[in-house]
């Protein structure tokens, strides 16, 4: 199954969310993960995923600014969160790989396939 997501809010970012007010975060973070969620819940229809499953995460960025491949993980933590709550399986069970990308596509591709 493979699902596309808007690449997260900015302030989403760790070098940016230590400096917002704990309300504004929580709504960014919010909103992120509840995008993933009915995005995948549209994604899968009627299908269920049952794990073991790996995941592909290509990330996108909205520009060609320098980015730290670490610091770009860290940002889709409420996206991957809202996929892992939508198919059932937490992401701590995943066998997951990140690509970061060049291209400026303002994505992220979550591809997840069984692993059996």
């Amino acid at each position: 199954m493979k699902v596309e997501l808007p690449f997260p809010h900015k302030n989403l970012n760790p070098n940016r969310s230590k400096k917002l007010h704990w309300g504004t975060l929580s709504r960014l973070t919010s909103a992120s993960k509840g995008t993933a969620f009915a995005l995948t819940k549209q994604a899968m229809g009627r299908d269920t995923i049952t794990g073991p499953i790996t995941v592909l995460v290509s990330i996108y960025p909205p520009n060609r600014n320098k980015r730290d491949k670490d610091n770009a993980i860290a940002q889709l933590k409420a996206t991957q969160d809202g996929v892992a709550l939508a198919i059932g399986i937490d992401d701590a069970e995943w066998n997951v790989d990140h690509k970061l990308h060049k291209e400026p596509l303002n994505k992220v591709v979550f591809e997840i396939t069984n692993e059996t």
